[in-house]
């Protein structure tokens, strides 16, 4: 479900056949005036949107809109597709300082700059997939390590969101050679729950196929009393998940005050109880 906010002008031609209603004509253009839009189908909300969305009974069409999106400018164009699916086009480039004023998420106030980024949409049978790219240059980060950039650096950064059936999606998440994640999602309303997913360190995540969430792979070093810190400041969750299992490896973590080096973890969740392993240098 999509929420507009704003002005629009509405153009409609209705051709009716009494004899035959089934075969009715529609040709239509509605202007969108300075609006915002939002929905949950959505990463991002579309502010000062301005585009003409032409409409058949059959079709859709936008030639060109022009649009506001992580506190920078953006277009848009698209239509519907041979197939029947509706296929959008949009790039931009996003600035952070903007970005910053209009939300309050603590992991986005540690961003600065501005960078390009590109995005494609596929709407089909009302379900909606989105894929957004950014290299991420221009943007400077001052989360912990290991998400701590210069603007000069690149990182590349894809978010993918497909949505597999009305109560089910999946998430694909990869920032560099850094991390990657694979999640899939139930959706219920508003609420979201973590059925399976992989996440892993340093490495490509596969498609998860046990239940739980799974974390593996390995760093050369994580702040993560820095990471807990911000998670404590209200960094926010993508929805509920069951912690199963665990197998990583660090060449130093800072946990409690203290630096472990070559620490390696391994751990699952057995009837509720967990049985872990560890071993560093200084244990």
């Amino acid at each position: 479900r999509f929420r507009a906010e704003g002005r629009g002008k509405l153009a409609l031609k209705l051709n009716i056949p009494l004899a035959n209603v089934k075969n009715t004509k529609v040709v239509g253009d509605f202007q969108f005036l300075n609006n915002r839009i939002d929905s949950e189908e959505l990463f991002f909300p579309f502010e000062q949107v301005n585009a003409h969305v032409e409409f058949t009974e059959a079709s859709v069409r936008v030639p060109a809109a022009a649009l506001v999106i992580l506190g920078g400018p953006a277009t848009l164009n698209g239509s519907t597709q041979k197939d029947g699916m509706v296929r959008f086009n949009m790039a931009g480039r996003a600035n952070m300082d903007n970005f910053r004023r209009a939300t309050a998420v603590p992991f986005v106030q540690a961003l600065h700059g501005s960078t390009d980024w590109k995005t494609s949409i596929a709407v089909r049978k009302r379900l909606v997939d989105v894929v957004f790219e950014s290299a991420l240059q221009g943007i400077a980060s001052d989360l912990p390590a290991p998400l701590a950039k210069t603007a000069a650096e690149t990182v590349p950064f894809q978010l993918e969101r497909y949505v597999t059936s009305p109560q089910q999606e999946r998430i694909v998440v990869t920032i560099g050679n850094i991390v990657s994640a694979q999640i899939v999602r139930r959706r219920e309303a508003a609420d979201a729950s973590i059925e399976r997913g992989n996440i892993v360190l340093g490495g490509t995540a596969p498609e998860p196929e046990r239940k739980g969430l799974w974390i593996s792979g390995g760093l050369k070093s994580l702040d993560l009393d820095q990471w807990l810190r911000l998670s404590k400041s209200g960094i926010g969750e993508s929805g509920r998940a069951q912690l199963a299992g665990l197998d990583v490896k660090f060449g130093a973590l800072d946990l409690f005050g203290r630096r472990f080096n070559d620490l390696a973890i391994n751990g699952t969740a057995q009837a509720g109880v967990w049985e872990t392993t560890l071993a560093g240098r200084e244990l």
